[in-house]
């Protein structure tokens, strides 16, 4: 995911195709995270899935908010985030569901 999210960033013909690939790696990802004591992943992931699925072409603001959750994903795993995690990670969710809602 973080590899083709620059050039999908600075070549906006490159978008569809990255959405294509982050609509199957979200999914893998909520999967896995689930399977592997990272709930807080699967719903980082889920929301990723839930917002890109419909999205054929994305707006920089579009993706603004898919490297954000890219970004939260990456760090989830980085420090080892099991679990829920905390206030701070509920806060991350509930904007999650802001943007996404907003920005479809």
């Amino acid at each position: 995911m973080q590899r083709g999210l620059p050039e999908a960033q600075r070549d906006k013909r490159q978008r569809p195709t990255f959405l294509r690939s982050l609509r199957t790696s979200s999914l893998d990802i909520k999967g896995l995270g689930g399977m592997f004591g990272f709930p807080l992943l699967t719903a980082f992931a889920k929301s990723l899935n839930d917002f890109v699925t419909p999205l054929r072409d994305a707006s920089n603001t579009q993706m603004a908010v898919i490297h954000t959750h890219i970004d939260a994903m990456y760090v989830v795993l980085m420090q080892r985030i099991t679990g829920t995690g905390g206030k701070v990670e509920g806060q991350v969710l509930d904007a999650f569901k802001t943007a996404t809602k907003k920005f479809k």
